[in-house]
């Protein structure tokens, strides 16, 4: 039977201090660590990567050694540290007395130290005044614009900063998406830190009932100790959402996952409508030829797609105001809608590829437009992400429409460019570069192609396309095979 995060954290701090305050020659005490751990069942070492472990053993600086720990969430792999440095030790027949015994003794009693803090984890209620607080927030299931990880770091003074990244990282890693500093009054600061203080006072019981993330907080006080708490992102707990929006509201950032995971952004999209037709006047086609609008409304709640055409006119509705306003909310960032430069040469047949008009509504009256070809390479670059979202509540809707991937996700041939296409072959992974003339394939398509010296046909799948000039290609031209 495994021990319980209370009696880890026993453990750890009661070696931790008997490291710290050994005199002798630390082989000793590593053996009795050794035995008193088997004896405990803390962990099982075969669950653990040594080669992690390891490296921390190896860092030779104790201020290093101390970054490092910093940076490291996981009790677990610190204990297999202590394990693995113990182990060193036990085996040693003579040790060097002296400064280098000494900094192994300072080592384990680090590492141990760090553990019995993570297991201390929802233990130990805040005691105290409150000096900082670092509070970190992951998101999972994240669309690729949205924030993932962000971290808020609040002195008592009104200093501060706050990062924030769209992937999941480690703390250790420094490229952030954004990040900023934080200057408040120092009354406002007092008055965040004296209402987190009370709050995490009393016995916090973490539930992890929700799977949308979950956030962790460490509060210094004034004495330098710290205190760790961790819980699942929960939007319907009445004390966390008001401690949310007391720090949103003070540090004036709606983007805050904070304890919740809510978010208010400064611009909120109240309708987005998108249009997709072909110019009849440079078309040699004067019927048939479709024009679609797209309508997505948080007034109505809905989300409507029609097509018009010569031959008659189709439609498809979805309604529902949480599921249309969740999905507005989440689009509610202006920066996923930048048009991207179009590239300077003209389509080998322009007149054949649709225009559109994407017009996005914001609530406080600003509004974005944008135009130019239905064409990858014209779209924003989050629009396949967006499209599919939209597609997913309107699954009744037919394919060859302005939602289907093959039409946004489409690259036309321009004048001047070849077609490159890396193919695999079956039961392999490794991909193989073919030229073609036909501008309709897309990836995911089967195709014919000469392989081998024999020039053998052979059944491929594409895997990418990509458009190159001549001087750009990734094979010399004479040496690149054909699709058949």
């Amino acid at each position: 039977m495994f021990a319980s995060w209370k009696e880890n954290y026993e453990f750890a701090q009661q070696w931790s201090k008997r490291f710290a305050a050994t005199q002798n020659d630390c082989s000793f005490l590593a053996v009795e660590y050794l035995k008193n751990q088997a004896d405990f069942h803390m962990f099982q070492t075969g669950q653990f990567p040594p080669k992690s472990a390891q490296e921390l053993l190896d860092i030779d600086d104790f201020e290093d050694l101390k970054s490092a720990l910093d940076n490291c969430t996981d009790p677990w792999l610190l204990c297999a540290a202590v394990w693995l440095g113990c182990k060193e030790l036990s085996r040693q027949k003579e040790l060097l007395a002296g400064q280098e015994t000494a900094c192994q003794r300072q080592q384990m009693a680090a590492i141990l130290k760090r553990a019995a803090f993570l297991f201390s984890q929802n233990l130990i209620p805040f005691r105290g005044t409150l000096q900082t607080m670092r509070l970190i927030s992951r998101k999972d299931f994240t669309a690729p614009w949205e924030d993932s990880y962000q971290e808020l770091l609040l002195s008592h003074n009104g200093q501060g900063t706050f990062r924030a990244a769209t992937s999941d990282i480690q703390e250790s890693i420094s490229s952030f998406r954004r990040e900023q500093s934080i200057a408040l009054p120092a009354s406002a600061a007092q008055e965040i830190l004296n209402e987190i203080a009370v709050v995490f006072s009393g016995d916090w019981d973490a539930e992890y009932i929700s799977d949308d993330g979950f956030w962790e907080l460490e509060l210094t006080d004034t004495q330098g100790k710290a205190y760790l708490f961790s819980d699942a992102l929960y939007g319907d707990d009445e004390t966390l959402i008001r401690i949310s929006n007391l720090l949103r509201d003070r540090l004036g950032n709606g983007e805050l996952v904070a304890f919740d995971g809510y978010r208010q952004p400064e611009h909120t999209v109240c309708k987005i409508t998108l249009e997709r037709k072909v110019d009849l006047e440079k078309s040699h086609a004067t019927t048939g030829l479709p024009c679609e609008k797209l309508t997505l409304d948080r007034a109505c709640g809905s989300i409507e797609w029609r097509r018009q055409t010569a031959y008659g006119d189709s439609c498809c509705r979805y309604t529902s105001v949480s599921e249309v306003g969740a999905l507005l909310d989440l689009l509610s960032y202006p920066e996923i809608f930048r048009q991207p430069l179009p590239p300077v040469e003209e389509f080998l047949d322009v007149c054949t590829v649709p225009f559109y008009t994407l017009c996005v509504e914001y609530s406080d009256g600003i509004s974005q437009v944008l135009q130019g070809h239905y064409d990858k390479s014209e779209l924003p670059e989050f629009f396949p992400d967006i499209m599919l979202r939209i597609h997913l509540l309107l699954h009744r809707l037919e394919y060859g429409c302005m939602l289907d991937p093959k039409e946004y996700q489409l690259e036309r041939l321009r004048k001047g460019k070849l077609i490159y296409c890396s193919v695999a072959f079956e039961h392999t992974d490794k991909t193989y570069y073919y030229r073609t003339q036909d501008a309709s394939l897309h990836k995911g398509d089967l195709v014919i192609v000469p392989a081998g010296r024999n020039n053998r046909e052979t059944l491929a799948k594409i895997v990418n396309i990509e458009h190159f000039a001549p001087e750009d290609v990734p094979f010399p031209i004479q040496q690149t095979k054909c699709i058949l």
